[in-house]
């Protein structure tokens, strides 16, 4: 035999997956010769007489394919193999809006391609932030591509440990380990002021103030916070009134009230209907202001 040739260079394969290689020989004179391959490392890929290799382990091999009858006589390939991967398909967490709820959700999608379906199926999450935990919210076919998707909600507590936190995915299918990792991104938290109500005094009077009912959404007490409104009277586009006020102590999870005095701008407002923004600050940071649905 002249030679022996592989005509894959490299290969890579999941863990229990099979591949037949292509391998042509060229004798002389013309006669069946027969081929054997070999593994390097036989804990990492297995082979078999019908030019089959499997991966059977995390690693690397070299394949050789030789001649029987001259095994100098042969050619290599490098086969890689690696464990299923779980796709995430979403991976970011954000807490609530203001704090009115206990809990932020986001969602993480694990896809096992080519499963015939999700019996026994194991998912274990490791190194999960404290404050979040992940709970299935749906499972069912993939229907852009042959397999099946599980769903879970992404569940972080106000109190959630904040940054990017890496979290191990490690699930069991069909007998097959697959592991996967998702970024979870935990904001902070921020303290929120929720306007409950505001009402205008001194209407059809120079300098009119603005009274504002309101609810601390923080975790923490701050103390002389400063809340200023940036208000417009219906039927007077472009003409801005604006009201500064202080609350001496915002206690977490009390309503309360503040006046706000006029500050500057249109000193005057009729029986139109009144439009306010409001914002405000404590301790040298600016505290998120919401508005209520009622």
């Amino acid at each position: 035999i002249a030679e022996v040739e592989i005509a894959e260079r490299a290969i890579k394969l999941e863990v229990g997956e099979t591949y037949s290689l292509e391998i042509d020989r060229i004798s002389e004179p013309v006669s069946w010769v027969p081929i054997t391959l070999s593994s390097s490392n036989s804990s990492v890929v297995r082979t078999d007489g019908s030019y089959k290799v499997e991966g059977v382990g995390v690693g690397s091999a070299t394949v050789t394919a030789y001649a029987e009858e001259a095994p100098s006589v042969s050619d290599t390939v490098e086969v890689t193999v690696v464990l299923p991967q779980i796709l995430t398909v979403t991976d970011r967490t954000t807490p609530e809006r203001g704090g009115k709820t206990e809990y932020s959700r986001g969602s993480v999608t694990l896809s096992f391609a080519g499963a015939n379906n999700l019996e026994g199926l194991e998912v274990v999450f490791g190194g999960v932030p404290d404050g979040v935990r992940f709970e299935e919210q749906a499972r069912g076919p993939d229907w852009r591509q042959d397999g099946y998707i599980v769903i879970y909600d992404v569940i972080a507590a106000k109190t959630a440990r904040l940054g990017p936190s890496t979290v191990r995915v490690e699930a069991t299918l069909g007998g097959r380990k697959h592991l996967g990792s998702v970024i979870i991104d935990v904001e902070p938290h921020q303290p929120a002021i929720l306007v409950k109500s505001f009402s205008v005094g001194q209407r059809y009077a120079d300098y009119p103030t603005i009274s504002m009912r309101f609810e601390y959404l923080g975790e923490q007490a701050v103390e002389n916070a400063d809340i200023s409104a940036r208000c417009e009277e219906d039927g007077y586009d472009g003409l801005y009134t604006r009201f500064n006020g202080n609350v001496t102590r915002l206690v977490p999870e009390r309503s309360g009230s503040v006046n706000l005095p006029y500050s500057s701008g249109f000193p005057y407002f009729t029986d139109n209907v009144v439009r306010c923004s409001f914002s405000a600050r404590g301790a040298g940071e600016s505290i998120r202001v919401e508005y209520s649905d009622d």
